[in-house]
This record gives structure tokens, C-alpha cells and sequence, in this order.
């Protein structure tokens, strides 16, 4: 049974999953080019890389990929390259999960 909080949670998701999107797509038509199909799985993969690092509850890796999806958009407004913002995610990701490990152990 799906809870009212599971249902936030996925909506959330789910706004946050197009936000990347539209953002890369306007950032890419700012430079005169066009986001295809291989970047936005690039996207994909980078916040998928950086949940590799996570070693948490499934509950707190949708908030995880939630706040990941969002920084990554972020990042990609303000102009930081692939590696750039692939490097940051990890980062991000690993500081959220020694926070929520260190939170865990309290």
C-alpha cells in the first residue's frame, strides 16, 4: 500500500526528474546546440554513479536521488561541465551519506 509520504516523495521525484532535463535542453540551445537522447542518459548516469556510493535504506536513496537530480540541475545552470558536476555529485552524495551514517550511529 502506497502511503501519502511515498506518494510526496515519488511526485517530488518526478518533478525533479524533469527538471534536469528542460534545464540541460535550455543550457545546450544557449550554446547553439541541442540535448539528445545521450545526454540526458548521461544524466542519468551520473546520478547513478554517484547513489553506487550510498549505502542506505531505500527510503532515504529516493531523498538521496531527489536532492542529487536537483544539485544537478543547479550545476548545470551555472555552467559546470560534465566532469565538473560529476566530480561535485560524488562529493555531494558522499557528504550526505557520512551525515546520514554519522545521524545513525547517534
Amino acid at each position: 500500500m502506497t502511503t501519502h509520504h511515498s506518494r510526496l516523495n515519488m511526485g517530488a521525484t518526478r518533478a525533479s526528474s524533469l527538471l534536469t532535463p528542460v534545464i540541460l535542453s535550455l543550457r545546450m540551445q544557449s550554446q547553439g546546440k541541442i540535448a539528445t537522447h545521450e545526454h540526458l542518459e548521461a544524466e542519468i548516469q551520473l546520478i547513478n554513479e554517484a547513489l553506487n556510493y550510498a549505502k542506505l535504506n531505500p527510503n532515504d536513496c529516493i531523498k538521496l536521488r531527489l536532492k542529487l537530480e536537483s544539485y544537478d540541475a543547479i550545476l548545470i545552470a551555472n555552467g559546470l561541465n560534465y566532469q565538473e558536476r560529476k566530480q561535485t555529485i560524488q562529493a555531494y552524495a558522499n557528504d550526505l551519506c557520512t551525515a546520514s551514517l554519522q545521524k545513525q550511529a547517534a
